[in-house]
């Protein structure tokens, strides 16, 4: 028998009904008194319990024998014998109390060195999943790659926060409205191209393309030509004449879905709005520079119109000319084109070496900024920027390739390969996955081949047309009566149909 207290074999052993362990009498008793409780169980232990345990001869010999170098050696002196007895049963006490605290705290650096380790593993896991939640929600909203923009005198007032909340309202309806509409546009099944119709347009603004998504997608071209008051409305195969009293001499040119109001500016800035049944023109005072669009809603904000200039101020304007609202005063930047994302809230802002998206509900928020040889992987300049009608595809030309980029996979990540081009007279529908070119004296059209993402000839007919630098433009127009191609040149403009 040994004592669980001091390891040796007890002289006296006494018996622990609580722990069923045996300890040296004197150890159990002075331990008890101090703490009232069994050493080994910590359960509620008195000395009246404690049960004597009567050794065999051959026990109490081995007992005596282990313990005689401490008890017989000194028995000349028992005062100093006891007194080391008892020095001795308190360094027993006391190493197990220690040896006691020693594995609590061995437990308790365990656990906590385990639950740190599991507070890192969930902090590791919420941050990625905090990453994901912001790569998310960067691609949903186009959050493309940020970068830093060049310090402007730009100056944004922003949209009140009633118009804001209509918007976002209008925005998820709209979204939701059109999330299955599929573009109606295939490449005509014919095996000829013949001029309809052409128009001496010396004067002719840029062509500029209406569209509509949620009643069936379609693009409609507008232009007017030479010696005639009246605007030409291009929709599909067929075209139409509509009688107006505009003066002035324009600059751009585009119609509402809806086609009850004309969108106009002239060539010394002004802004106006004609509406067609009731022959009224209203002229806006909004103090712009030269305008680089103009766009109705289908649905969002749809007596509105929405309109950039080249120094990016960008504003609202009521259709009937009443009101208009400014959203950002512009600044110093030069840009060249700008694109309204389907939800009606994403702005692009194009220059010749970088593509700006902002939200027009937080303008006062810097810009998300897609730049040449970074986020786009190409030689400048950006010619056109283009969003698809499901809102996940960014297009985007430059000088010699055409990108398609997926806004809902991280930053950069193109949805079709490339494509090289020798010319700017193109177009593409709505869904951005037919593509419509004017090279080397051919109308060349091409699909998106999903299999394996890139694009594919797969008609070309003969169009033997100006010379190239006198191109200026190239539409595509279709709708459910039927397809037609109108190019605009330095003095006319010509709608091919398909036979």
């Amino acid at each position: 028998m040994f004592c669980a207290i001091s390891g040796k074999p007890p002289r006296t052993p006494v018996l622990s009904p609580v722990s069923k362990c045996v300890f040296e009498k004197d150890l159990i008793e002075q331990y008890i008194q101090e703490t009232g409780n069994d050493p080994i169980s910590d359960a509620p232990l008195s000395t009246d319990q404690l049960i004597v345990i009567s050794q065999t001869p051959h026990q109490f010999a081995f007992t005596n024998a282990v313990n005689s170098s401490t008890m017989n050696g000194n028995y000349s002196i028992p005062n100093l014998l006891s007194s080391l007895q008892n020095e001795w049963d308190a360094i027993m006490l006391e190493n197990f109390r220690l040896r006691k605290q020693l594995d609590a705290f061995t437990k308790q650096l365990s656990t906590v060195l385990y639950e740190r380790d599991a507070a890192k593993i969930v902090a590791a896991n919420a941050l990625k999943e905090r990453e994901q939640l912001v790569q998310e929600l960067n691609q949903l909203s186009l959050h493309l790659g940020v970068d830093e923009v060049e310090e402007t005198q730009e100056q944004a007032i922003g949209l009140p926060q009633s118009l804001i909340d209509q918007l976002v309202t209008a925005s998820k309806e709209y979204v939701n409205l059109t999330k299955k509409n599929k573009d109606l546009f295939v490449i005509p099944p014919v095996s000829g191209l013949v001029c309809k119709d052409n128009y001496k347009a010396s004067r002719s603004s840029m062509l500029q393309s209406g569209s509509r998504i949620q009643s069936g997608l379609s693009k409609s071209v507008v232009f007017t030509i030479s010696d005639d008051s009246g605007v030409y409305v291009v929709e599909g195969d067929k075209n139409h004449r509509l009688e107006i009293n505009i003066e002035d001499e324009l600059e751009y040119l585009t119609l509402t879905p809806e086609e009850d109001y004309l969108l106009f500016s002239t060539t010394d800035n002004k802004i106006g709005t004609y509406h067609i049944r009731e022959s009224q023109k209203h002229i806006l005072d909004t103090s712009s520079s030269e305008i680089i669009l103009m766009q109705s809603h289908e649905y969002i904000l749809n007596n509105q119109f929405l309109w950039v200039d080249r120094n990016g101020k960008v504003g609202y304007s009521s259709l009937d000319g009443s009101n208009t609202i400014i959203v950002s005063q512009g600044g110093s930047q030069n840009f060249t084109r700008a694109a309204l994302h389907k939800d009606g809230l994403l702005l692009a802002l194009v220059q010749d070496n970088s593509i700006q998206i902002r939200n027009l509900t937080q303008f006062e928020e810097p810009p998300t900024v897609w730049s040449i040889g970074k986020e786009i992987d190409q030689e400048g300049p950006i010619t056109d920027v283009k969003f698809s009608s499901n809102g996940y595809w960014m297009m985007v030309s430059t000088a010699h390739t055409i990108m398609s980029f997926d806004l809902r996979k991280p930053v950069g990540t193109l949805a079709v390969q490339p494509i090289g081009i020798r010319s700017q007279i193109l177009d593409t529908d709505l869904s951005g996955k037919h593509l419509m070119i004017l090279q080397s004296g051919k109308l060349q059209f091409y699909d998106f081949v999903k299999s394996n993402k890139a694009w594919e000839l797969k008609k070309e007919f003969p169009l033997e047309s100006s010379k190239e630098h006198d191109l200026r433009s190239l539409k595509l127009s279709y709708s459910e009566s039927g397809t037609a191609a109108v190019l605009q040149t330095l003095n006319e403009i010509q709608i091919f149909s398909f036979i």
